[in-house]
């Protein structure tokens, strides 16, 4: 499929709650991102995460910035969808499917660069079967 071929996923999120041990947290996901996507096309999964004491305003302004100025400039370029947000009592987690793990970063160094350095976690892996997504989506987690 070629890059202009790709259409992006529909606006439809679901929202479930799962326990992980003694945590109770919250996840928003993309319904069917994985078909709509294709998973060969988007084989890297990088997961964002934000570690907070308490959730304050201010806190949730600068993580309302992040989530959607990188999501704008990463899904407009067709090189990454933002397709699951998981929150704890004191950490926030967004999960991309990119095409390239140099890309997305370029993108959100560029894209972020105009707000002050955000206390924010990166990591990539190769994920082409979409595992990652599957169990969020899935709630393989234990339900709440």
């Amino acid at each position: 499929m070629k890059r202009d071929e790709i259409t992006p996923p529909q606006g439809s999120w679901s929202v479930t709650t799962a326990a992980l041990g003694e945590e109770s947290l919250i996840i928003r996901f993309r319904v069917n991102a994985a078909e709509q996507l294709g998973k060969a096309n988007f084989p890297n999964a990088i997961a964002i995460s934000w570690a907070f004491g308490s959730l304050s305003p201010g806190i949730q302004e600068a993580m309302n910035n992040l989530e959607d100025t990188l999501t704008d400039a990463v899904e407009k370029q067709r090189t990454a969808y933002l397709t699951a947000i998981v929150t704890g009592p004191d950490s926030r987690e967004w999960q991309y499917y990119s095409k390239s793990h140099d890309d997305f970063m370029n993108i959100l160094n560029e894209s972020l660069s105009c707000f002050p350095a955000f206390p924010i976690n990166i990591s990539s892996f190769s994920d082409p079967e979409w595992e990652a997504y599957s169990r969020l989506a899935g709630s393989e987690l234990s339900p709440n």
